[in-house]
């Protein structure tokens, strides 16, 4: 045997992102791009004076007597493949990870053993596609050498390395400061695509449907683990795209797909959790379980999830789940019916749900959930009109109340609560309940959104911005998520942001009126009244919405068309829902007349009403104009609004 010697030295690993999935699709197209990706990568080597060790199927490794050889060369294969790869499809792209690292090797013959190929090959898959991921010594090296920025990823506890190891990516050019799918050192994310109904009987959809909702819930629940919200995956029902796309678009690492099976009593249901970047499966599993046991299967999920994403499951989380799998399968079963009309949002919908909660409730009083569904229905039957707001905010309260009576580890009940004491004006009591709601679950993007409001209400523009841009995070698809970040840039007067979200909404929902409504209001303010009407026009002819109608009357007033404004102002005024609630509206259109006196009248009136909408009026840009009268100041203070 030859005899082992010790050397310092640059190790490189590369290895080609979702080789396997590509054989699947095509074996003799992926042994074509196979020996092209050989070719390419061992002129690199040599260019570079690197030395190949191994070559193990997709994969090499690669000695280099420096690291700056070793970086340039990696730097090198990326820009080579990004130009093969441009213009192509996906499943035609060669996408490879590279994982660099100096430090003592032993070499034995042609092979070398020892830390740093083990660190080097621990690094290569913390890199994502076309990304090369270093180590501190080695970003140490070569920091200002390469033209490229080298950034902190953070301590990584890497497989079979005893310390924890600091990890660098070099910035390629096309690269985004933060790529979509690059491990994360932290908190994990992952998107729980639609389950699909393979059930004879069609009307057992909302068994899927359900089934859908509760895992997403389910998984929201473990603190470390981010979970795309329904609005945002519910996109891809029915979807030809294919994984690695729907987990860019998502910025998940991973996807959990499957389906739902009922026939009799009996339950099936497949679910696998598949790679956002390589598209391998991580684990496929298959549950037979008879329909009471359903519930079981969600925490059996969870714990599977959890594992394979390497994500830490607290006592308190994991108690959370067993909690929500013991509940009352029949009443759990017209919840999960109840939800599946609930999200139809129509008016007979939305009556559809409501006697499923109620039969929810009155097959199990003590189904906490089925009381918050039921608050949730009346909440947004309020809201629409389809019922008095005093009648429906009165019976949305008491059940929400009860539910929390029967548990108040609900995350869904301290939020729906929250919005109740903003009603009450008990600001401190409503920040308090979305906070909380926030700790018992970290991925419920409606608590935030609702939260932003709360702060941006309030005046605290940039810790709203903070928490708008979490919910837009936790649900990147929702036009409402991106019409929540528009407002609070809007109201802290970045409007150049602002307007860059609302572009962001109209390409998610062109026909969404709170998108016109939106981009009217930037219009208003760059002076384009034209523009800012075209857009209020649209908006009030998708949407009864007064504010929309209020504002208008407000932009009309100012481009000169006061008679139009004074016909608006009427309608307004003579509409049911006048009084209290309009008040703010009405003072909008008085300011575009420059009626400042009758203006403050209004809003003071509001103030001593306690109008539910007051706050979310005098933090706007439309009203800056008052800001100089120190009856306005008092209002803003009565109101427990900080001076923007």
């Amino acid at each position: 045997m030859s005899k082992a010697s010790r050397r310092l030295a640059a190790i490189m690993f590369t290895d080609i992102v979702g080789y396997s999935v590509l054989t699947q699709r095509s074996e003799e197209q992926a042994l074509k791009d196979l020996e092209e990706h050989r070719r390419l990568l061992r002129s690199n080597f040599q260019a570079n004076e690197g030395t190949e060790i191994n070559a193990m199927g997709d994969a090499f490794l690669v000695e280099f007597s420096s690291s700056l050889n070793a970086v340039r060369c990696a730097t090198s294969i990326q820009r080579i493949l990004s130009d093969r790869n441009r213009g192509l499809p996906h499943e035609r792209t060669i996408r490879v990870r590279i994982g660099i690292h100096l430090g003592d090797v032993l070499s034995q013959g042609d092979d070398v053993y020892g830390d740093a190929v083990n660190i080097a090959s621990r690094l290569e898959p913390l890199a994502g596609p076309g990304g090369i991921c270093v180590s501190q010594n080695v970003a140490d090296d070569v920091r200002s050498k390469i033209g490229f920025p080298v950034v902190r990823l953070g301590r990584y506890e890497l497989k079979n390395v005893e310390t924890p190891v600091e990890v660098y990516r070099v910035v390629m050019p096309w690269e985004e400061e933060e790529p979509k799918g690059l491990a994360r050192p932290g908190r994990q994310r992952v998107a729980v695509l639609p389950l699909a109904n393979i059930s004879p009987d069609k009307n057992d959809e909302y068994l899927a449907d359900g089934m859908t909702d509760e895992l997403i819930s389910t998984l929201s629940n473990i603190a470390n683990l981010g979970v795309i919200a329904r609005t945002s995956v519910l996109r891809y029902l029915g979807t030809s795209k294919g994984i690695y796309d729907i987990a860019r678009e998502l910025n998940v690492e991973a996807v959990l797909d499957g389906s739902v099976r009922k026939s009799g009593n009996k339950i099936r249901v497949t679910v696998r959790l598949i790679d956002g970047v390589s598209e391998e499966h991580l684990w496929t599993k298959k549950f037979d379980k008879e329909l009471e046991d359903i519930l079981v299967i969600q925490s059996e999920i969870a714990d599977n999830v959890a594992e394979a994403m390497k994500v830490e499951m607290k006592a308190k989380e994991k108690n959370q789940i067993v909690r929500r799998a013991a509940a009352n399968i029949a009443a759990h079963t017209l919840y999960f019916k109840g939800r599946y009309y609930w999200n139809k949002r129509t008016e007979a919908s939305l009556q559809a749900a409501i006697e499923c909660f109620e039969g929810a409730i009155s097959e199990a009083p003590e189904h906490a959930l089925a009381h918050v569904g039921l608050a949730d229905c009346y909440r947004i039957m309020g809201g629409r009109g389809f019922m008095s707001s005093e009648e429906a905010t009165s019976k949305a309260r008491a059940l929400v109340e009860r539910a929390l009576d029967l548990d108040d580890t609900l995350a869904e009940a301290h939020a729906a609560l929250a919005g109740s004491l903003e009603v009450d004006w008990d600001w401190s009591g409503a920040e308090r309940e979305f906070l909380r709601a926030i700790e018992l679950n970290p991925s419920y993007a409606s608590a935030y959104q609702w939260y932003a409001l709360h702060l941006g209400h309030s005046g605290r523009f940039e810790k709203a911005i903070e928490a708008a841009r979490r919910a837009v995070e936790l649900d990147p698809l929702s036009p409402v998520m991106a019409c929540t970040l528009f407002e609070e840039y809007y109201f802290a007067r970045r409007y150049e942001d602002a307007m860059e979200q609302c572009q962001r909404a109209m390409k998610l929902d062109p026909e969404f009126a709170l998108v016109h409504y939106s981009l009217a209001q930037i219009h208003i303010q760059r002076k384009m009244m034209d523009q800012a009407i075209a857009e209020l026009e649209k908006a009030t002819s998708q949407s009864a919405e007064p504010e929309y109608k209020a504002v208008l009357g407000y932009a009309c007033a100012v481009s000169g068309q006061k008679g139009r404004a004074k016909e608006i102002y009427k309608e307004l005024a003579e509409a049911p829902v006048g009084g209290k609630v309009s008040a703010p509206n009405l003072a909008i259109i008085h300011l575009g007349l420059g009626e400042d006196e009758e203006a403050l009248a209004l809003l003071e009136r509001a103030c001593e009403e306690r109008s539910d909408s007051l706050k979310h009026h005098i933090v706007s840009p439309l009203y800056d104009n008052l800001r100089s009268d120190p009856r306005f100041d008092a209002l803003l203070e009565r109101a427990g609004i900080q001076t923007p």
